[in-house]
């Protein structure tokens, strides 16, 4: 699933969801981005057409090999920092679907 990724100054990366969870997403860049950084976290709902927009901060990153074209790959783990309880409810729906 395509997630993109944006700061307040604009788009930051578009990458692919790895891992998800009710606190925060793991997502693989083709570039690594600091631990720390804030940034807003985009994916669609399946099955909605619609698209979740979280707040969160990347806690970790590391390399996570190459892709078949040779570029470099690195994960990173993102932690969701605040959303309202709705929000908390659809993607605890979309967890258990």
């Amino acid at each position: 699933m395509q997630v993109r990724l944006s700061s307040e100054k604009g788009p930051l990366a578009i990458g692919e969801l790895a891992n998800i969870s009710a606190g925060g997403v793991q997502v693989d860049l083709r570039e690594a981005l600091r631990p720390g950084t804030r940034l807003r976290v985009a994916f669609p709902i399946p099955g909605e057409g619609s698209a979740f927009s979280l707040e969160g901060r990347i806690q970790w990153t590391r390399p996570a090999g190459r892709t078949a074209a040779g570029d470099a790959v690195h994960s990173h783990g993102i932690a969701f920092v605040s959303f309202s309880p709705e929000v908390r409810q659809q993607l605890a729906q979309m967890l258990q679907a």
